[in-house]
């Protein structure tokens, strides 16, 4: 039941980093911060 729970939010977090990793350019400090 835990593994689910944070299978969403982590799946999340993996493909906006995996997006911020194609971008050409720079990624700016205040993209990051929620």
């Amino acid at each position: 039941m835990i593994a689910h729970e944070l299978r969403t939010p982590l799946a999340i977090m993996r493909g906006q980093l995996e997006e911020l990793q194609l971008r050409d350019e720079a990624v700016r400090p205040e993209t990051l911060l929620p």
